[in-house]
């Protein structure tokens, strides 16, 4: 066989190769394509819609409870007008090209829907009414939950086969790309370099989508099928960043649309301790108190959500100005007294000077202070002890000055105050001293929250051109500080 024919076959397997590839690559984002505006378009749109049902069927719940409960004609008009969106958003998830399985639930909750809607509720109907109306929509409640179920199960497998398409995709890509390299070697140096260098960014962009890094772009110069794969690539990894933009807004829209029912939860059982619906027990009253806690918590977490999406989105706003921190810190301290009292443990300020003036933004840094005094108690054991400092700082730690120099040009003078909370817990190991200031980290798990506190502090602290750290303590545990100049 001739040298020449030889170069040709070498040739003509490199161009197959790379034009099985280009097909095979085309069809697969073809598909992730498919399966993302399925998901964009009818899905989500669908989970959100039979979200949105459900919250409107627990505020219905309420209004009508409160009704058979007070007689108040408000709650009742209230809960007709939550009727009148109820029916609005199941028009629309009508709409919507759903499934045979989805559609099965939905027209199962339209079947439910009518006889209830055929009859409103007067002012002078009895208990018997009420109940049998609060029965009708228990049943419409637990078939809005079969909806999203079905829902969700379907944006589950379609998420499953998109991850499944990519996968072997990646894996075929990288035998081709072998494969391919591997030809071109017996034609020329100029050929591998040329051709192994493109596969070389494709791998990389492969592998930089699958660890989530999807602002990773190819170069898409040139007009042969490598530019064109690169062009694909880039699309596909658009979309995929939209789609997970699109999670993070989901998060963002769920956690928002929690607070009202939550407020309306939190609202009801105060009434209850307040004994306008009548008198309670000891028990009853204790009860209730746990779950105004746990709707404390929860609400708690909630903002805590809602305000690293306005961090992240770079919204967070600060009003400065001037406030007394100890007078702050004190405030804190009462917030948390009955909690202290109930683990026995004890809690020392050390304030060097009253008062100690700082222009700030008072409620954010009123939750810094909450959210390190809550950590502080969270690991303190019952009979432990807490102190809490507050002064002015002589002189910056060298470690600090250079982090400390980059948010103030003049840091030789400016006054500066440190806040120091230490407690006696199990301190924080070397390697989590600063993976603990990160998003949804947590030292160990099960402790409760989301891992957002020391995030928002430090997102908060940094705001005010200010650092935020962790020590060990000097007889253990662990000492967090802040350091704020007085005017950022």
């Amino acid at each position: 066989m001739k040298f020449a024919v030889k170069i040709g076959a070498g040739y003509a397997l490199v161009i197959a190769s790379m034009f099985a590839m280009l097909l095979y690559q085309s069809s697969i984002i073809y598909q992730m394509q498919s399966v993302n505006r399925s998901l964009s378009e009818v899905s989500f749109e669908a989970a959100n819609l039979s979200d949105q049902l459900l919250q409107r069927l627990d505020t219905i719940e309420e209004f009508t409870r409160k009704f058979l409960v007070t007689r108040d004609p408000d709650y009742l008009e209230q809960a007709e007008t939550m009727e009148d969106l109820f029916a609005r958003d199941l028009g629309r998830i009508r709409e919507l090209p759903l499934g045979p399985d989805q559609g099965v639930e939905v027209l199962g909750l339209v079947q439910i829907w009518e006889p209830y809607q055929g009859v409103r509720v007067s002012r002078e109907d009895g208990e018997e009414v009420l109940n049998l109306r609060l029965d009708q929509l228990e049943r419409l409640s637990s078939q809005t939950e079969r909806v999203f179920e079905a829902i969700e199960q379907s944006i589950t497998v379609q998420v499953r086969e998109a991850t499944r398409v990519g996968g072997r995709a990646e894996r075929i890509s990288l035998v081709v790309a072998a494969v391919t390299v591997g030809a071109s070697l017996l034609i020329s140096v100029m050929i591998v370099r040329s051709v192994s260098g493109r596969l070389s960014q494709l791998t990389r962009g492969t592998r930089a989508l699958a660890r989530g890094k999807f602002d990773h772009r190819l170069d898409a110069g040139g007009s042969d099928e490598f530019a064109e794969l690169a062009g694909d690539f880039n699309r596909m990894a658009r979309q995929l960043g939209e789609l997970d933009q699109m999670k993070k807004d989901f998060i963002t829209h769920v956690s928002h649309e929690l607070k009202s029912p939550l407020g309306s939860i939190h609202a009801t059982i105060a009434l209850l301790l307040e004994e306008v619906p009548g008198s309670l027990s000891g028990d009853q009253k204790k009860l209730l108190q746990l779950n105004l806690q746990s709707t404390r918590r929860l609400s708690s977490m909630i903002g805590n959500l809602l305000d690293m999406s306005r961090i992240e989105a770079g919204m967070m706003e600060y009003h400065f100005k001037k406030c007394d921190l100890a007078a702050l810190i004190k405030g804190a301290v009462q917030e948390f007294q009955l909690q202290l009292d109930e683990q026995e443990i004890q809690l020392t300020t050390r304030i060097e000077q009253q008062p100690v003036m700082i222009e700030c933004d008072q409620d954010c840094i009123y939750r810094v202070v909450v959210n390190l005094l809550g950590n502080a108690i969270k690991v303190s054991p019952e009979g432990g002890t807490i102190t809490v400092q507050v002064g002015p700082v002589g002189e910056i730690p060298e470690e600090l000055r250079s982090p400390v120099e980059q948010r103030i040009p003049s840091v030789s003078a400016t006054r500066m105050i440190q806040l120091a909370v230490s407690d006696d817990g199990p301190g924080v190991p070397d390697s989590h001293k600063k993976k603990i200031f990160e998003r949804f980290h947590q030292v160990e798990q099960g402790r409760g929250g989301v891992g957002l506190g020391l995030a928002i502090s430090r997102s908060i602290v940094q705001g005010h051109k200010g650092v935020l750290w962790v020590e060990d303590g000097k007889k253990g545990g662990s000492t967090f500080k802040v350091l704020l100049p007085t005017r950022p």
